[in-house]
C-alpha cells in the first residue's frame, strides 16, 4: 500500500472547443467535472495498474460532497481531513482539433498550522505499514515551502521511499533531503538551476547533480522529445513514436504512478525508464484526464526506444 498526497487539491471542471481564440468570444461545450489533483490522478494510476494506494490531502470542508463522491465513484482510498472554505475550482479547456489544454487554475483555500500539524500526524500514523509515499503537486495558501521537506524526512526516517513531483521553492526545499526518486519536466529542472537548458547535454548534466547530491533515481520529462534518467546504472534517454495525442492531462501524474510502481517490482534502470514513458504517453493518447490501464503501458512500451547513453 502507498499513500499520494494533495494538499491542494481541486474540482476540475473540464470543457471542449474547436480552438481557444483570446480576446474572442469562444463557445464551450462542458464534458465533465472530476475530482483533481496530482496525487488523486497519481491514485487513479496505481489502481489501474492494481497496486493499492491511499490519497491522502486537505479537503475545503464548504463544497467537499462532490469530492467526496466522485472519489466513491471511482472507488479511490482516501483520508482528507477538512478546512474551512472551499475546495479551488480549476477550468481546463481542451481544443478538440489539437488536442492542446489551457488551464485557468484558482489559488485554493488558506492554511493553517493546526491542520498542519494534524496532517503530519496523520502521516507519521500511517507511513509505518506503508510501501511508500509520493508527493505531487502544489501547496496550499500559507502552508510553508519547507513541508513537503518535513514530510520527506520523516518518510526517511522510516525508512521508506518518497517519490517528489513538485516546482519552485517546494522542489527546491525538499530535494535537500534526498528523496528516492523525484519527477521535474524540463521547465521545472529549468526553474530549479535558474538556467534555460537548451540542449540534451544542458538537462543531464542538471539532472546528474541531483542525483549526484544522493537522490537515488531522477526522471526529467521531456515531452514529445521523451525522457532522461539518471540513477547509479548510468544514464538513460527513452524516445517516443509518434502517437495521436489526444491530452497530455494526467500524463505526468501517470508516470510518476509507473515510476512507483517500477520501484516496487524491482526494474532495472532501463526498463523503469521505457516503462514510465511509455505509461505516461499511454495516457496522453486518453481523453481528457482518463489514465491508461496497465495492459496499455506494456503494449506501448515495445515502441518505446530506450538507450543507455553513460
Amino acid at each position: 500500500m502507498f499513500l499520494t498526497v494533495t494538499l491542494n487539491p481541486s474540482i476540475d471542471k473540464y470543457a471542449i472547443t474547436p480552438s481557444l481564440r483570446a480576446n474572442s468570444l469562444n463557445r464551450i461545450r462542458p464534458f465533465r467535472i472530476e475530482a483533481g489533483g496530482k496525487g488523486i490522478n497519481v491514485s487513479k494510476a496505481l489502481s489501474s495498474f492494481s497496486v493499492p494506494a491511499t490519497a491522502l490531502g486537505l479537503l475545503g470542508d464548504e463544497n467537499a460532497d462532490l469530492f467526496y463522491k466522485y472519489l466513491k465513484e471511482t472507488d479511490i482510498s482516501h483520508r482528507f481531513i477538512p478546512v474551512p472554505g472551499t475546495t479551488r475550482t480549476n477550468l481546463k479547456v481542451i481544443s478538440s482539433d489539437t488536442g492542446e489544454v489551457t488551464e485557468l487554475n484558482e489559488l485554493g483555500f488558506s492554511v493553517s498550522g493546526t491542520v498542519l500539524n494534524a496532517f503530519l500526524s496523520l502521516v507519521d500514523s500511517l507511513l509505518p505499514t506503508m510501501d511508500g509515499i509520493v508527493l505531487s503537486g502544489s501547496l496550499p495558501d500559507r502552508c510553508p515551502s519547507s513541508y513537503y521537506k518535513d514530510i520527506v524526512n520523516l518518510a526517511v526516517s522510516y525508512g521508506k521511499p518518497v517519490v517528489l513531483d513538485a516546482d519552485g521553492e517546494a522542489f527546491r526545499e525538499a530535494v535537500s533531503t534526498r528523496p528516492t526518486m523525484i519527477k521535474p519536466n524540463k521547465d521545472e529542472l529549468s526553474r530549479y538551476t535558474g538556467k534555460t537548458l537548451d540542449t540534451l547535454d544542458d538537462i543531464i548534466c542538471a539532472a546528474k547533480d541531483l542525483h549526484d547530491s544522493g537522490i537515488c533515481t531522477v526522471v526529467v520529462s521531456m515531452g514529445a522529445d521523451g525522457a532522461v534518467c539518471i540513477s547509479d546504472e548510468g544514464v538513460f534517454r527513452a524516445e517516443v513514436p509518434k502517437t495521436d495525442i489526444l491530452s497530455p492531462i494526467a500524463s505526468g501524474d501517470t508516470m510518476v504512478a509507473a515510476m512507483l510502481y517500477a520501484y516496487h517490482h524491482g526494474f532495472d534502470t532501463k526498463k523503469l525508464l521505457s516503462f514510465a514513458v511509455a505509461a505516461g504517453t499511454a495516457t496522453a493518447m486518453q481523453s481528457g484526464s482518463a489514465v491508461c490501464t496497465l495492459e496499455d503501458a506494456v503494449q506501448l512500451e515495445q515502441k518505446i526506444h530506450c538507450t543507455h547513453l553513460i
